[in-house]
């Protein structure tokens, strides 16, 4: 069995560990909020064939100490440097959830230098709503308010923030339903029944130690303070976004405004599933990324 797993040095010293294994066209595939490479695997096993599969641990997760900067444009820049180190100039570049804000942090220092494609996986360029903007996180309410909150409830307490997310991102609810919902009368055992296909990644959200809560809260900062609405026309290369509809945490108007503002993009509906739409819709989601990437 091939040797997949794999460490480089970024320039600040720190060892970053990630995955590479399979063979044909290089596809960069950038985990979400409180993922790992390892994480991944099921869904890279099932693209080996056609693609040499990458994806790295970002800083905080899976087995990358917390060293350094944590964020988005420090993950991006992380990137960066493993595609240099792995001397690859043409990558599918895929990040799903907070794997595309890496994205849109790579575009907005490199542009899309080393990259050929990239796939936007269910995220928004803006999390937080305001008065010119209604598509960001929790179907178009999540304010500053909200924002500065859960901040203050992750240093505070942690598994309150956890649960409302989790619970958010796995099952479709209406607004309404979003805002007035009580973390503290949750069962997380029937949660965790109801999550199918995407139990692995929820059972990896609701159990994280104190050092990656920390991770998760710089994070979720970093997601919360950045706008890169004007960042996407400078995406010069093909782009598909892949959103579900109805979804569950994000409005899928968002990948609308997305395409009308990236020069070459395609939208690849998700149908009836959540944000968890790559696991909910594996078969999809496997072909749509072979067919964007001319790979079938």
């Amino acid at each position: 069995m091939e040797n997949m797993y794999n460490t480089f040095v970024s320039s600040d010293g720190t060892a970053i560990h990630y995955v590479d294994f399979g063979k044909g066209k290089p596809l960069l595939f950038v985990h979400g909020f409180g993922g790992s490479s390892e994480l991944q695997l099921p869904i890279l096993n099932m693209l080996k064939a056609n693609f040499r599969c990458i994806c790295f641990d970002q800083r905080g997760y899976g087995k990358t100490s917390d060293n350094g900067e944590i964020g988005l444009h420090q993950s991006a820049r992380d990137t960066k440097e493993l595609l240099e180190h792995l001397q690859i100039h043409d990558a599918v570049f895929l990040g799903y959830s907070m794997g595309a804000g890496v994205l849109f942090a790579y575009v907005e220092q490199f542009g899309c230098q080393y990259l050929e494609r990239v796939i936007i996986g269910e995220m928004t360029p803006k999390l937080v709503n305001d008065d010119t903007w209604h598509y960001g996180l929790y179907q178009g309410w999540y304010t500053q308010t909200q924002f500065e909150k859960d901040l203050q409830t992750m240093k505070d307490d942690y598994a309150s923030f956890n649960t409302y997310f989790a619970v958010q991102t796995f099952f479709q609810h209406t607004p309404d339903e979003v805002r007035d919902f009580d973390a503290g009368k949750v069962n997380i055992n029937v949660v965790l029944d109801k999550a199918g296909a995407g139990r692995p990644t929820l059972e990896a959200l609701l159990s994280v130690s104190p050092e990656q809560e920390s991770s998760n809260s710089l994070y979720w900062e970093s997601m919360g303070k950045n706008d890169f609405r004007d960042i996407l026309k400078k995406i010069s290369i093909p782009a598909a976004i892949f959103y579900a509809d109805p979804g569950s945490i994000y409005d899928p108007r968002a990948a609308t405004f997305m395409s009308k503002n990236i020069p070459d993009a395609t939208l690849y509906r998700f149908e009836n599933c959540t944000h968890m739409a790559k696991n909910e819709r594996l078969d999809q989601f496997i072909y749509s990324i072979k067919a964007f990437s001319q790979q079938l």
